[in-house]
């Protein structure tokens, strides 16, 4: 069942779509009236979350950048998690680390909205879009690493458990992503299944050490 909590999360996020659409025509009252009625609705009963989410949406009002608005994205998935049964491909907190990790030589936003949507299509059983999702991660975090691209993050970054781990999700992955965008029409075909596109573990071991390095 869906609850108002969800239904106005769900809302919000089709407004912050249209954000992040090339044109961006949208008046951001309609955004922020979504907001503060969440912030009601959150108010008692998820009150740590709420001061979060109050905060970054402050901060996204002040200055209307994409990056504190990847911030109350990030907190609207946790207050999505508790309203409901939450099934996480990308673990909740650890979200919560690269939301809170402050760098200026960085930004965090477009990672963070990957985890986010990560979760949200696994929850849909959208199992097409999760590779493409990884990959792009994938291909989006070397200069954190001081590397040019992913293979050198492989084999030329951390210790040998980190490079195993790496090597795993870029090789298996990469496999499995391009048979998903590449491999064209063909008399019959088999979608991939939740145990296919189970990068969990070395995910997690990869975005650990992103909150590591720039904490």
């Amino acid at each position: 069942m869906e609850t108002k909590i969800l239904k106005l999360i769900n809302e919000c996020d089709e407004l912050i779509q249209v954000l992040y659409s090339p044109t961006k025509i949208m008046d951001l009252k309609d955004l922020y009236a979504k907001f503060d009625e969440l912030n009601i609705l959150t108010k008692e009963k998820y009150p740590l979350y709420n001061e979060e989410f109050v905060e970054a949406v402050k901060r996204f009002k002040r200055s209307n950048k994409d990056h504190y608005l990847g911030h109350v994205c990030g907190v609207l998935t946790i207050i999505e998690r508790s309203e409901k049964e939450y099934i996480e491909y990308v673990d909740i907190n650890r979200i919560q680390e690269l939301i809170n990790i402050s760098t200026t030589k960085f930004d965090l936003t477009k990672l963070i909205r990957f985890c986010v949507e990560l979760n949200r299509a696994y929850n849909k059983q959208s199992y097409l879009t999760i590779p493409l999702l990884l990959r792009a991660i994938i291909d989006h975090v070397p200069p954190i690493f001081e590397k040019e691209n992913f293979g050198a993050v492989c084999g030329g970054y951390g210790n040998q458990s980190f490079q195993k781990s790496m090597n795993h999700l870029d090789k298996s992955l990469r496999n499995i992503a391009n048979s998903t965008i590449h491999v064209q029409i063909r008399n019959k075909e088999i979608l991939p299944n939740e145990t296919q596109i189970n990068f969990k573990t070395d995910l997690d071991v990869l975005l650990a050490e992103i909150c590591r390095v720039l904490k």
